[in-house]
């Protein structure tokens, strides 16, 4: 669980230097407008088009991070959700195989 907590924190991080960046963003960008250098139309452009490189790195970051720990996993080798269940299911199996077969002999 630390990894992942790690991985949150890192991710939270992440987050609150995009929203700061963002909000210097657009105080330059009004400054900008109010001076007469850009169009109010513009500045929103702009800001739309940072929203959007940001959740396209976000994204990304979310499949890299995903990837990497599927690798870090598996060099420790660690079983996936995937191979547990698959697990649990051959142990439902085998009980009702076992109970059918204790059935039979009570007859």
């Amino acid at each position: 669980m630390m990894m992942k907590d790690t991985v949150s924190s890192l991710f939270y991080l992440g987050l609150g230097i995009a929203a700061k960046s963002k909000e210097q963003m657009e105080m330059t960008l009004q400054n900008l407008v109010e001076k007469g250098k850009i169009t109010s139309q513009q500045s929103s452009e702009i800001v739309k088009e940072f929203v959007q490189k940001g959740k396209e790195s976000s994204d990304q970051l979310g499949t890299i991070t995903k990837e990497r720990l599927q690798q870090l996993f598996h060099e420790m080798n660690l079983a996936t959700k995937d191979e547990l269940d698959e697990l649990e299911n051959r142990i439902i199996r085998l009980e009702k195989l076992l109970e059918e077969k204790d059935g039979d002999r009570s007859k």
